[in-house]
């Protein structure tokens, strides 16, 4: 009884598991068919002159019941049309033709196209990209130039009609001119820059342009013939006339300032008179002065003096013969009057100055810098004052009384 009931379950599973493969195989396998190809589109050149314009279409499986109708063009371009070159394969190459110059851009609709299980696709629209249709070849002109300058280097621009480029570098411009070379080309957008340096002085200059030496993106060359510029001539830089006035014009001219001597070049000009070395005149009186006889046993001693004692005992000595004794006050008066006089009466020198007044010396001045009779005043007044000392100590020996010397 148990085993049957084991073999009922299993036919029961057994049965469950095929319908349900039965319903899935019946719903998933719609569902798969209903997506369609895939394709990409996209066209073969942005740029072209020629009469037609390519576009690519790929697919993931082949395509069937395709043809000219499930595109269309838009765009500037006018007159365009689809060829009907097209096949049941998963590479076309659709093939547009009779557009004027302009842009064109190619549409593949939705669902245009099926498998060969008959799934149409794509599910939305392909667009491609636009395509530039330009049969006219670039074009330059100069612009205007002035007809002479002073610059031996300068730039000249040719305005060009649209975007190009230099085909070959032996197909560069060229310059005509004493000494003048370009320097370098460039584009400054459809326009040609050329630079011109080392021009001299007299040079006739002027750019050509070779034919068909640029060409633009749709690969058409220009321009159609040879294009040279005005004559520009490099002229000397004229002087700039100097502005003169006639004598007529000119203001009076001013006298002659006399010009002021200044203070301090007049002291230093002026000699100054030298103060003249007081030469004292001694008249020496040699009287005979009766010497004490001294005898042997009464001899005096007489005590060993310096050597400037000495001296200044024999000039003392001297003095006191030659004149009387004089106050000391009267004595520096007497020196300071003779060292002063000769100053007073000095007188400097006349410079010749011409044009000039003649202005008096700065005497004023130059005696109250004179100081040079100053160390002569010393001096003498520092004879005067050993020449008393001197006297003194003679009086004082002449009046001592003499020692005996006991033997």
């Amino acid at each position: 009884m148990h085993r049957k009931q084991i073999r009922r379950w299993h036919k029961l599973l057994a049965a469950s598991a095929s319908l349900i493969a039965i319903l899935t195989a019946a719903l998933v396998a719609p569902a798969t068919a209903a997506q369609g190809p895939s394709v990409n589109l996209w066209a073969a050149s942005l740029f072209g002159k020629g009469p037609d314009i390519s576009f690519i279409l790929m697919s993931d499986v082949v395509l069937t019941s395709i043809d000219e109708t499930d595109f269309t063009t838009f765009g500037t371009a006018k007159g365009c049309f689809i060829q009907p070159n097209l096949s049941e394969t998963t590479y076309q190459e659709i093939t547009v033709s009779g557009c004027s110059d302009g842009t064109v851009a190619l549409q593949m609709f939705a669902n245009s196209v099926a498998d060969s299980s008959g799934n149409f696709g794509p599910a939305e629209g392909v667009v491609t990209s636009f395509a530039t249709i330009d049969r006219v070849a670039p074009n330059f002109s100069f612009n205007s130039l002035p007809t002479t300058t002073t610059e031996t280097s300068f730039s000249i621009t040719a305005s060009g009609t649209e975007v190009s480029f230099l085909d070959l570098p032996e197909f560069a411009p060229t310059v005509s001119g004493d000494g003048c070379r370009i320097e370098s080309t460039w584009m400054l957008g459809p326009d040609i820059v050329m630079n011109i340096a080392d021009c001299k002085v007299g040079a006739e200059v002027s750019v050509t342009i070779l034919p068909n030496s640029y060409l633009d993106k749709s690969q058409n060359f220009g321009p159609a013939q040879t294009l040279v510029s005005p004559m520009l001539k490099v002229v000397a830089q004229a002087s700039q006339p100097v502005a003169t006035l006639p004598v007529s014009a000119l203001p009076p001219a001013d006298p002659p300032l006399a010009q002021q001597p200044v203070a301090e070049a007049s002291v230093a000009q002026a000699p100054i008179a030298e103060a003249p070395v007081l030469q004292q005149q001694v008249e020496i009186v040699s009287e005979e002065v009766p010497e004490p006889v001294l005898s042997p046993e009464t001899e005096p001693v007489v005590p060993m003096a310096p050597i400037a004692s000495v001296r200044a005992i024999e000039s003392g000595s001297v003095v006191m013969s030659s004149a009387p004794r004089q106050p000391r006050a009267s004595v520096v008066v007497a020196v300071a009057e003779r060292l002063e006089q000769p100053v007073a009466q000095a007188q400097p020198l006349a410079q010749p100055q011409p044009d000039l007044a003649p202005q008096p010396a700065a005497t004023t001045v130059a005696t109250a810098v004179n100081l040079s009779w100053v160390m002569p005043a010393a001096s003498v007044l520092s004879a005067v004052c050993g020449a008393v000392a001197g006297a003194m100590l003679v009086r004082k020996r002449q009046t001592r009384s003499p020692r005996l010397r006991i033997a």
